[in-house]
């Protein structure tokens, strides 16, 4: 089996990781863990191995070797011998970037795989991934990212944010599909980036909610997007994909001299214009989605989106320029003070507590922030690790430079059939698509009535095979089309 990872973006407290991020051999008579091989130590990325694991026996030095294949949203092919657990291939082990973690518990060694070749990786550099589709695309993301510390595989943290790829993999749930020798790996992927934050919040905002009552400034010109809790709030890219950072501890994190800057303060509302009112339908489609009449709102990143939706209706574009147009020295002068007001005390009874979330990074028409391509298809040579192709798969729309790019995010799945073709689906253009395992290079596609939301399937009939899709939409972002129907294809002369 394969396991997810123990903790929400922050450490679980588990010595390296536990049995998160794994590989495991359970005896099916006891529950008696027999090996176990784990891909990151200590996930507080998110970085699971997934899909179901692959079965097969090879030969090896001239005897069959019974192994297991599975993948991770990494990038890795983890290729093992399925009774001892040990990889077929040589590893290695690397240092993260990151010299000094915050929690001295988290390990920096981390597993590193050669062969069979990695299909994707979760670097993201912010000098050569970022978008260039244009540079209004590309400014944009890069405002976003002003915070990010470039480096791998870096916790989160209050001193900076983190962005890399390998949220939505890498690999994702379907997993891959073994040509019919079992020596071709076929593996959907995935590549665009993600940012990681932490935040300060308060355990008991009461005290904070009478301060900051009682600073009409704030109450006037602050209140809208961070709250009267200071906390913000963010929504998930299908929900809007804004956000507001927490204004608590913010005295800790930056200079007086920073905080009364009048022109720091223009930059960091830059795009504050982008935090508009959602419209009316996609405001009742959220709303439709929570229930206000569960328990009482507990710490943590999702409840933000509770209480901050009704205040996001009270603001529009024209309303958010003319107040931060508006901003002056003297407001920055009173609310330095007031945020260190607030700090100390929140700190002085001992209230502080810290968050961490992650939010797909967009640009103006909802495209990922990176270069495309941004999903694809790859073949690995099982014999000896090397890729023998990488393609991308399916397409996206840009709605601003109406143009279409090659490889979009995927959720659907591949199949293998005896006859060296495979099929392919759950891109965001609703597409079926029929490849030759050889060469990547693509036989058929046809258009269904949303995108496929599962691996497809086969099945014989009267001496007639069927191809079976489950075209249900998935969980995209932008033009999420919904549908209920299952389709079967057949050979035209079947």
């Amino acid at each position: 089996m394969v396991t997810s990872n123990s903790g929400y973006l922050e450490d679980a407290n588990i010595k390296d990781g536990g049995y998160s991020s794994s590989v495991l051999a359970i005896n099916a008579l006891n529950g008696s863990i027999i090996w176990q091989f784990q891909d990151i130590k200590h996930d507080i990325w998110d970085l699971d191995v997934v899909g179901p694991p692959i079965l097969l026996d090879i030969e090896l030095n001239k005897k069959i070797v019974p192994s297991i294949i599975a993948l991770t949203k990494s990038g890795k092919t983890l290729y093992l011998n399925r009774l001892s657990g040990k990889p077929i291939f040589p590893i290695s082990f690397t240092k993260t970037t990151e010299p000094e973690f915050e929690n001295k518990n988290i390990s920096r060694k981390q597993l590193k795989i050669l062969k069979p070749e990695p299909f994707a990786d979760t670097f993201f550099n912010i000098q050569k991934d970022v978008t260039k589709i244009s540079d209004d695309k590309k400014n944009y993301v890069l405002y976003k990212l002003r915070n990010v510390r470039n480096g791998e595989l870096l916790p989160t943290s209050i001193k900076y944010d983190v962005a890399m790829f390998g949220l939505h993999g890498g690999a994702e749930w379907p997993g891959g599909a073994l040509s019919r020798d079992k020596k071709i790996l076929i593996i959907p992927s995935n590549k665009y980036p993600w940012i990681l934050r932490k935040n300060y919040f308060d355990k008991n905002e009461n005290e904070i909610l009478n301060l900051s009552k009682r600073n009409q400034i704030y109450m006037n010109k602050c209140i809208y997007c961070h709250g009267a809790d200071l906390r913000g709030a963010h929504l998930s890219e299908t929900q809007g994909d804004y956000y507001f950072p927490s204004l608590i501890g913010i005295s800790h994190k930056r200079s007086n001299d920073y905080l009364n800057s009048v022109e720091e303060f223009k930059k960091n509302h830059l795009y504050i214009s982008d935090a508009k009112t959602i419209d009316t339908k996609q405001f009742k489609k959220i709303l439709s989605k929570v229930n206000y009449g569960s328990s009482k709102l507990e710490s943590g990143p999702y409840n933000n989106f509770i209480r901050w939706i009704d205040k996001l209706r009270r603001i529009n574009k024209n309303d958010s320029k003319k107040i931060i147009s508006n901003v002056g020295q003297e407001d920055l002068s009173n609310l330095s003070k007031f945020f260190t007001n607030v700090d100390q005390e929140v700190w002085r009874n001992q209230n502080n507590a810290t968050e961490a979330f992650w939010q797909l990074v967009l640009d103006q028409s909802r495209l990922p922030g990176s270069q495309p391509p941004w999903g694809f298809l790859t073949a690995i040579s099982l014999d000896d690790g090397k890729t023998l192709w990488k393609q991308p798969f399916g397409y996206a729309y840009d709605s601003i430079n109406k143009k279409y790019y090659d490889g979009d995010m995927n959720f659907g799945g591949v199949m293998t059939l005896g006859s060296d073709i495979f099929f392919a689906n759950g891109t965001r253009d609703s597409n079926v698509y029929a490849y030759d395992i050889h060469n990547g290079k693509k036989i058929w596609e046809e258009k269904m009535p949303a995108a496929g939301s599962a691996p497809p399937m086969t099945y014989m009939y009267k001496g007639c095979q069927y191809i079976v899709f489950t075209a249900t939409g998935n969980r995209y972002i932008g033009d999420n089309k919904k549908s209920d129907s299952i389709l079967s294809y057949k050979l035209k002369g079947c």
